[in-house]
C-alpha cells in the first residue's frame, strides 16, 4: 500500500492512496473540499473501473503481469495525472509507503 500523495502537513485536502492485490490496482481518494469522483475520473480515465460521490471514491484497474514494474508503472501514470490537476503549490508532496508513516 503506496500513500500515492497528499500535502507534507497531512492536513489533507485530497489524499490518493494505491495497493496491489489479487490481480488488481486499487486506488482510493479522500477529498474534503472537491468531489473525490471527479478527481477519480480525471486519474483513471479509461484504464480501469470506479465511483464514488461526495468526498469518497474508489477504483482499479486489472493487472496484466502483475509484477513490480507494471505496478510502479500505474502509480506513476497516476501520480503524473494527479499532478496536472492539483493545486501547483501543493506539487512537492511525497509518495511514502504507508509503512513508514505507521512506525
Amino acid at each position: 500500500l503506496v500513500l500515492l500523495w497528499s500535502p507534507a502537513d497531512f492536513d489533507a485536502e485530497v489524499s490518493v492512496v494505491g495497493g496491489a492485490f489479487d490481480g488488481r490496482s486499487h486506488v482510493s481518494v479522500r477529498c474534503s473540499e472537491r468531489e473525490a469522483y471527479e478527481l477519480m475520473e480525471a486519474l483513471l480515465k479509461t484504464d480501469g473501473s470506479f465511483g464514488g460521490r461526495g468526498g469518497v471514491a474508489g477504483g482499479q484497474i486489472a493487472l496484466e503481469a502483475g509484477d513490480d514494474a507494471e505496478i510502479r508503472r500505474i502509480e506513476r501514470r497516476i501520480k503524473a495525472r494527479l499532478m496536472r490537476v492539483i493545486d501547483p503549490a501543493d506539487r512537492e508532496a511525497p509518495s511514502v509507503p504507508i509503512s513508514k508513516l505507521v512506525e
